[in-house]
Order: C-alpha cells, then structure tokens, then sequence
C-alpha cells in the first residue's frame, strides 16, 4: 500500500534479430479479414469487420433443458444440455446462461457464424460447463458482447481462436481450457475492462496463449498458465495500460510474454520458464516490469529492443537464461534497477546499440561470460551501484565503441575497458541483496519500496511479500527513533546515510552507521550500526539476518532502551496485498504473516527478534488512519507495550511489529538486536528457517563482552 493514500500498489558482440512467431492463421475467423501488419516475421491479424449477427430461423424454439440435438441451437433463456449438440448455438437473449453441464459442442457448423457458440451485441450471458471442438471458426465467439462470463469451458481442436470476443467490455473468462486450437487460446479485441484469470492456454502452437489486441485496454490477465503455445502472453497493437499479474509462461518454443507496440501496461510476478525468450518489449513505452522471474530461457530472460524507451524493469530475476537481460536495437532511456542476472550461458546484463539507459543495483554473478556488458556504440548510459563476481570472462566490460558511459560505486572483481577508479566497489544509499530465496534492498534502517511509493521491492521465491520496513528504537516517547513511518508523514531519520557492501561471498555482508539528521531525537549518546548477512546456500538461504549494534558513548546510563523491527507486509501470492493475515505464534516466540486463505498458499513470513532479552514486544495490526500510530510516540508504545495478542480476524493489509527490550546501557557498553526476515515454502520449512536463523545469530555473537574478530564476526565499532 502507498503510505500515504492508501491505494493499491501493486535481454555476443552481434545481437541476434528479433524473435518472431510464425503465423497461419490470423486473429479473426472470418473469411474479410483484413489489416495484416508484418514486422520481423511476425504477421498478425487485426479485426476490423464488425460483427455478423445471426438471426435465429423464425420456427427455432427456446429451451430451458436440451437434450441431445443436431443443427443451429438458438438460446433465448436460461439453458441446461443434457446431452451434446452437433452444430452451431446462438445466443439471443440477454442475461442468460447457457450451461452445457459438461456435455460437447461438436463442429464444423455451418457458413455465416464465427464461433461454435455465438454470442453478437448481447450482455449479461453466461456460458459455463461446455466443451466445443471440431469448428472451422472460433470455438466460442462475441461481438460487442460485455458484461458477460465464460466460465469452465474447455475449447479444443478449432480452426481459429478458442475464445474471441471483439469489441466487449466488463466481460470475464475464468477457469477455462483452451487448448490445440489454430489461433489464440484467449483472445480480446478491441476490449476493455475484461478479467482473465485462472485459465489454462495450452498446445495453441500456431499462435498464442491470451492475446490482448488491437487497443484493448484496462484489461486485467491473472493466475493463468500458458503451456505450450507460440507465445504464451501476447499484447499487441496499442494494448495499453493492462495489468498482467501472476502468471505463467512455460516452455512456449517463441516467446513467454511478447508486447509490441503498447505502453502503460503493468507486468508484475509472472514467471517465464523454458521458453524461446522470457519476456519481450518490442517498439513499447513506459510499461512497467517489475518482480518477474524468467528462468532457463533459451535465448534471453528479458529483451528489450526495437526503440523501446522509457520502460522500467525492478526487481526481476533472471537466471539460467542464454543471456539475462537483453537491451539493444535503438531500446533507449530505460530504468533497469534491483534487478539479478545470475547464471546465464552469455552475459547477465548486454546493452548493444542501447544509448540513455540508467542501470542501478543489480546483480550480475556467475554468468558464462560478462556480468555487465556495454557495447556496440551504446552511449551514455548510467551504472551505478551494481555488483558482478564470478563471471566467467569478465565481471564488467565497456568495449569502448560507444561515448559518454558512466560507471560509478559498482562492485565488480574483473574489468576492461571501464576507467581506473570507477570500477571497484563503494558505499552507496541503496544494497541490493540478492543470493538466497530473498531479493531485499536495504538502506540504513530502512528497507525501502519502490520509488514510485506503489509497489514493494522485497520478493521471496520470486512473490513480493513486503512493500517496505525499518528499523525502530528508543528509550522514550519523545526519544524514538522510527525508520519507516506507515503513515508516510514522517521524513527518513537518517537521510544522507550511506550503506556498504563488505563482502560479496562466502556471505553477503553490508554495513551502515545509522547517524540521525538534523532534527531527529534519539537517545542521547546512543551509537547505532546496522549490518545485514545473507548466505546463498542451505540452511541459511531462507532468511536475511539484520544485526543492530547499540553502543552508549556518552557519560550517562542510557536506560529503558527498546529496539524493534516493523514489516509492512503485501503478500502477493494471491496477487492481492488486501487478502493477508497476521498472528503471534507463541510456540516460535514471533509474529508470523500469511495470506489468510492458508490452504491455498501456505507460505509463511516472520519477523524473528533476536537478543539478549528475549521477545518484549508484538504488534499485528490493519493498515488505515485509525490503527497506525499517529505520531512516532505512538511507535514507542508499541515498543514497550508487550505482547498484543488482538490481531485482525479478517482478510486485510496488515502491518507488524516485533520488539525487543528492556536493557539499561553503562556508558560505553553495547548490545546487539537481531532481526531476521524470515520465510518459507511451508510451516515446517519456515520453522527450519528459524531455527536456522537462531543458530546462525548465536555463532555471530551478542557482543555484551566482546565478539570474535574477522570480518562477519565481530560487531563493528
């Protein structure tokens, strides 16, 4: 959630050319279709006939239950078949149900329709439960058809789309099959305001999946899987400002997701697996792609090419790909940033022919060849903050073709080309984290969201599950110090503060001194240095673990000291942040964040305090005005206000907070506060985690007399 509104936040010295799809059969199924557009070997089809309607014979009856027919089935009212029909149906009336009760609508039918089952300018219909193949034409058609639900259908083996609907709005398809047809699985033209979710598009190998077409806008494409097909997600031709959201893409042989021509769509974790390429921007603008997987591709995890600017990619994952992240071919002025290209065959990160872009803390390890690779006269572009080990040529490379390129505060081993000094590693405000099952930014006391305050950037096997978080502390209420403020009012306590990554391997270690601005109170003489570990392997890739150094360097007791963590948590794996839950288990000692449908998603996600004085503090509550404390003393009650047990009982956002306390500090004593971000797959791999996150905080030490030297080990001064 936005903190202060409240609203909903939700790709080789040579390219290759652009992947394309063959085409056969167009998007239309009628026989004056017109409008081809053919770019790179990519044809495809835009309807611009209008519907056909198809007026039932005057002798043709309706029927309220169908038994096994023959012909042209016209529906004027609610409708059950009790057996299967060989021929068209046309739907005539508005607000009913055709429910085919599992039964088949067998084809070819006749000339003069476009789908098996015909639904022209009507609203309100439902079709659900009906099985239709065999057609020479769509499997199911509408035209100017809204407000209307295709549900439970399974559409197969048709001449051209399985669903189209051209020209609708307000419709929904879920929990439908479409599968081996000639065209698209799921196609919309010229749609608006539709919700596809929960399908399956599979074995559509001539074309696509779901298809978006031809100005359909507003649009929301959701949970579905794509299996199979040419393409699996396809938006085309002005689709603009669509929101595709948790879905998957696997093994389609061209491309998971292909958009051309369209801007302002949101792309958000979906996940591309062992497709030709993951993720495709073709000649788009201002689209938005942000925690997406795209995972052993065969060519690219993520192209962008053909003059596509101003695109945003934030905290994707691109891993075991040919190359990770591919921007060439005039692609210009993009913002890639918290992005992981780790393991691929060729580079984690090419720019070829790419001029403007701003690269910003990613991470390129491990690859075959270059993590970062500059080339081909791509000219100024900005990299900045990012980390490259292990590559298998070179961590970073400019081939110096191109002009202007600025490299700065990057963590990289081996370069050529970059100039002496803006190569090696620095402090910067941001460090990506990004080795284990997290993909966490941290800042000092802070994990931040997304700039654009709409969505989190901290993900969990690829879901996001937080928007933001920050540290907390004090010993009073006008002596508290909060790194996040829910309300969003308050400003960051520690502007100007730098974080810097020590160590990239065998752990991931970074450090910052939490110096206060101006203005800010805290307790007085109280030192503050906050260090994060994460470990890529088990059993400690599970968890982050967050260490807060309080030391006292002034002259007198500091007493009542409380130090606490709050975890905005947006849990999408439902692809809602409105849909969580938030409980004390007092067996673990911790609060733990789930979706509320715990059956569905059992995914589980804490906040595990670690200290010297055990758990003192939780709270659990309702993101809104009334809950979140109205001013930061309200944070210090929190803190020392033990253990509240009321959460909320219903699906909602929720907010927590985890406390530890109460320490009286000696001058020039110190203690150490452990917080560790915790997740798992499952209740009993969340609880390994934490076990695994206790051990691991143990071994590194409290610090109350001293911790072993060596870098990770001992608490810094």
């Amino acid at each position: 959630m936005h903190p202060e509104t409240g609203s909903t936040r939700f790709a080789a010295d040579t390219p290759p050319a652009p992947t394309a799809f063959p085409l056969e059969v167009p998007v239309c199924s009628r026989l004056d279709m017109m409008s081809y557009v053919l770019i790179a070997g990519l044809m495809l089809g835009a309807c611009t006939d209008t519907s056909m309607p198809v007026g039932p014979p005057a002798h043709a009856p309706a029927f309220d239950v169908v038994a096994s027919s023959s012909g042209t089935l016209v529906i004027a009212n609610n409708t059950t078949l009790r057996g299967d029909h060989y021929g068209n149906i046309s739907i005539t009336a508005d607000s009913v149900t055709l429910d085919c009760a599992g039964h088949t609508v067998f084809g070819p039918g006749v000339s003069g329709f476009s789908g098996g089952i015909e639904v022209d300018g009507r609203t309100g219909v439902t079709v659900k439960r009906c099985t239709v193949t065999g057609f020479t034409v769509n499997g199911i058609f509408g035209g100017g058809t809204s407000n209307s639900t295709f549900t439970a259908n399974l559409i197969y083996g048709n001449g051209a789309n399985g669903i189209h609907l051209d020209s609708g709005n307000r419709n929904v398809f879920v929990g439908n099959v479409s599968r081996s047809n000639r065209g698209i699985g799921i196609a919309q033209t010229r749609a608006t305001q539709s919700r596809v979710e929960a399908n399956t598009v599979e074995g559509n190998a001539i074309y696509a999946g779901i298809g978006l077409l031809n100005a359909s806008h507003d649009n929301v494409v959701i949970s579905n899987t794509a299996v199979g097909n040419a393409v699996g997600y396809l938006l085309d031709d002005s689709a603009n400002a669509n929101l595709v959201r948790n879905n998957t893409a696997r093994s389609n042989p061209n491309n998971g997701f292909f958009i051309r021509g369209s801007t302002n769509n949101i792309v958000v974790a979906n996940t591309a697996e062992q497709n030709g390429v993951g993720f495709t921007l073709f000649d788009d603008s201002a689209n938005q792609l942000r925690g997406n997987n795209a995972i052993a591709n065969k060519s690219f995890g993520f192209e962008v090419l053909r003059r596509s600017r101003d695109n945003t990619f934030d905290s994707n994952t691109a891993n075991r790909n040919g190359t990770g992240f591919a921007i060439y071919d005039s692609a210009s002025a993009n913002t890639i940033t918290h992005n992981v290209a780790n393991a691929n065959t060729d580079q984690g990160f090419l720019f070829d022919t790419a001029d403007s872009n701003t690269v910003t803390a990613n991470t390129g390890n491990s690859n075959g060849s270059v993590g970062f690779f500059v080339a081909e006269g791509s000219s100024f572009n900005t990299l900045t903050g990012n980390i490259g080990h292990q590559n298998a040529d070179l961590d970073a490379q400019d081939d110096r073709s191109g002009t202007g390129n600025q490299w700065a505060h990057n963590d990289f081993g081996t370069t050529a080309g970059i100039p002496e000094g803006l190569d090696r590693k620095g402090c910067d405000t941001l460090a990506l984290i990004a080795v284990n099952d997290w993909v966490l930014p941290l800042a000092p006391g802070l994990i931040p969201p997304d700039a654009s305050l709409q969505f989190g950037s901290t993900f969990f096997q690829g879901t996001q599950v937080i928007f933001g978080g920050g540290v907390l502390y004090g010993n009073g209420p006008a002596s508290v110090v909060v790194g996040y403020d829910v309300n969003g009012v308050a400003p960051n306590p520690f502007r100007g503060g730098k974080i810097c990554v020590v160590e990239t391997g065998p752990v991931h270690h970074t450090i910052a001194h939490l110096t206060l601005a101006p203005g800010v109170k805290g307790p007085p003489g109280l030192q503050v240095t906050q260090e994060s570990f994460a470990f890529p392997r088990a059993p400690d890739n599970g968890y982050i673990l967050l260490r807060y150094t309080f030391t006292n360097k002034g002259t007198a007791p500091i007493a009542n000291l409380y130090s606490g963590f709050l975890a905005d948590w947006d849990i999408l794996l439902d692809g809602s942040p409105f849909t969580d839950h938030v409980r004390y288990d007092a067996t673990l000692g911790l609060g733990e964040a789930t979706e509320f449908d715990t059956l569905s998603y059992p995914q589980i996600f804490g906040i595990v305090p670690l200290g010297p004085s055990g758990p003192s503090s939780f709270v659990g509550w309702q993101g809104g005005p009334d809950p979140n404390p109205a001013t930061l003393a309200g944070y210090f009650a929190f803190l020392a206000g033990g253990l509240n047990l009321a959460v909320p009982t219903d699906p909602v956002d929720i907010r927590e907070m985890m406390g530890l306390g109460r320490l009286t500090l000696a001058p020039g004593q110190r203690t150490v506060a452990y917080f560790a971000i915790v997740g798992g797959a499952t209740r009993g791999a969340f609880q390994r985690n934490v076990a695994a996150a206790r051990a691991k905080a143990s071994e590194l030490g409290f610090c109350e007399q001293g911790g072993r030297k060596g870098p990770g080990h001992s608490c810094v001064d």
